[in-house]
């Protein structure tokens, strides 16, 4: 058993690399192919992806995962063709609202927007599809999805590069989610699934204390980032703003592994809840210190790197992004040490006590970001995460352990009344 969770976690990196280069790929050459308009249009319409995404999970296939991974077969079968079904439905009508926004807006941006609009359903489809192979166990047919996505782009960018499309924001948006949409479509036959296409209503009801709980974690966190980002830019200045996002963006990489946990061991996490709730427990602690260690190596590379290097990826930003590494760095350790809290009170299903938590530290990461630039510019914002962060990641595990407690008490109140009636087994259930 632990060689075939190894197994799917190494496929399960693999799976979310692939993902991740489709989406630093496309990125990356909107960057260098787009004139400065129309790159701020397309990153607008990414953002806006992003947004789409976390509330398509959050709804959807996180509640799936929880919900349904440790089920039999059928049940699971189930269970995923109404969430595949309820991200269909709900992806249609996300994209209605981008093209409209689109068309109301007009311009760089609205064309950015109107061709998400187009392609929002076959990015989000080809996303819950993932998560449908990863709470079954099929991780390989993740990374032969996600394969497929990263094959279409790159020809299709090559038509691109060769002249046989044009150069714009909006065409390289559609190219993006074509591939998707092959990726969406695939997935259909790898699953042997129909989706139930009028599921969402019922979904939505049924998970609504996981889902709703969910949303509001992420729109809450991503709010805060963007509250964070501007307050920034109005106190400290643009440069300040812009050293925090180049420090960020040279611990993209170790970001990138601590995405990929929450995506492959959530599945994982919620089987172990299945066999023994101490099983759980010392998953998410092993996972914890196990991306703190990779957090701790991956800052000291960082701190190490030679002003050449530094000079040569950031230009004229290095000395500036350079100074607040260290902090940062600290910042991605308490990061990487609350992932096992955060994922083992979802296994739980402890929605209410992961929103509290996440609730309860946005208000320091607001604060300590926004007064330290305001006090010390970018290294006192630097500073400013990495206390937030480290404080998230003891109230992260101060509401695993109390989630853990309650399980089981809750186990046992509800094994002494089966003792009473005779029934000799008890599986406690996600409180």
């Amino acid at each position: 058993m632990k060689k075939a969770a190894s197994a799917r976690a190494a496929w399960g990196l693999l799976d979310q690399a692939l993902s991740s280069a489709s989406n630093f790929f496309v990125s990356g050459l909107a960057a260098h192919s787009l004139a400065p308009g129309e790159f701020g249009a397309f990153a607008l319409a990414f953002a806006v992806y992003l947004l789409l995404l976390g509330v398509s999970r959050a709804l959807c296939t996180e509640p799936l995962a929880i919900r349904y991974t440790a089920q039999e077969q059928a049940a699971f079968d189930a269970g995923a063709r109404r969430a595949i079904g309820s991200v269909t439905v709900l992806s249609l009508l996300l994209g209605s609202v981008c093209l409209a926004a689109g068309l109301l807006i007009g311009g760089s941006a609205g064309g950015a927007l109107v061709a998400l609009g187009v392609v929002a359903p076959a990015l989000l489809v080809q996303d819950a599809w993932r998560y449908v192979f990863f709470a079954s166990g099929q991780v390989r047919s993740a990374v032969l999805n996600d394969f497929v996505w990263v094959l279409a782009q790159v020809g299709l960018f090559g038509l691109m590069a060769g002249g046989a499309l044009p150069r714009s924001g909006p065409i390289m948006i559609v190219a993006w989610g074509v591939g998707a949409g092959l990726g969406a479509v695939l997935g259909l036959r790898q699953s042997r699934l129909v989706p139930a296409w009028s599921s969402l209503p019922g979904w939505l009801r049924e998970h609504s204390d996981l889902g709703g709980r969910f949303t509001g974690e992420f729109v809450a966190a991503a709010g805060a980032v963007h509250l964070v980002s501007f307050g920034i830019g109005a106190t400290a200045g643009l440069a300040a703003a812009g050293s925090i996002r180049g420090a960020l963006l040279v611990f993209g990489p170790l970001s990138m592994i601590l995405m990929a946990a929450g995506v492959v061991l959530l599945p994982e996490f919620v089987r172990n809840t299945r066999l023994s709730v101490d099983v759980l427990t010392r998953n998410a602690r092993l996972a914890s210190w196990a991306l703190l260690g990779l957090s701790v190596v991956w800052g000291l590379v960082c701190l190490a790197t030679p002003a050449s290097i530094g000079q040569r990826l950031l230009g004229q930003n290095w000395p500036g992004v350079r100074s607040i590494l260290p902090q940062i760095a600290v910042m991605m350790c308490g990061t990487g040490v609350s992932v096992g809290a955060t994922l083992g009170l979802r296994a739980l299903g402890a929605a209410r006590r992961s929103l509290r938590a996440r609730l309860s530290i946005i208000p320091v990461t607001i604060v300590g970001g926004v007064l330290g630039a305001a006090r010390w510019d970018a290294a006192g914002a630097a500073t400013g995460f990495a206390v937030a962060s480290i404080t998230g990641g003891v109230i992260w595990w101060r509401h695993f352990r109390a989630a853990v407690g309650e399980w089981r008490l809750t186990a046992e109140i509800q094994s002494m009344n089966t003792a009473d009636i005779g029934t000799p087994q008890f599986e406690a259930p996600a409180p």
